[in-house]
């Protein structure tokens, strides 16, 4: 299961609401709130946004891998 990072939901969703849906960040965006943060099964949210698991799987573990170099960022800037 994909963790959240420091990020809270709410921040998460401000950020959501604000952004301008450049080649489809919101999709993407609403993907990760609802299953990193609502914690929702990962087949039925693809199936919800008219995707496939593929693309959803693709994308949960660019988030991942994307949040892990920013906390190893981190720490060796420490």
């Amino acid at each position: 299961m994909i963790e959240s990072n420091n990020l809270s939901r709410t921040r998460f969703e401000q950020l959501y609401k604000r952004i301008s849906d450049a080649a489809g960040v919101k999709e993407r965006m609403l993907l990760v709130l609802n299953i990193v943060y609502d914690k929702h099964i990962p087949a039925q949210v693809a199936r919800d946004l008219h995707r496939s698991k593929t693309w959803a799987s693709d994308w949960l573990e660019r988030y991942r891998e994307e949040k892990y170099r920013r906390i190893k960022k981190q720490n060796q800037e420490w």
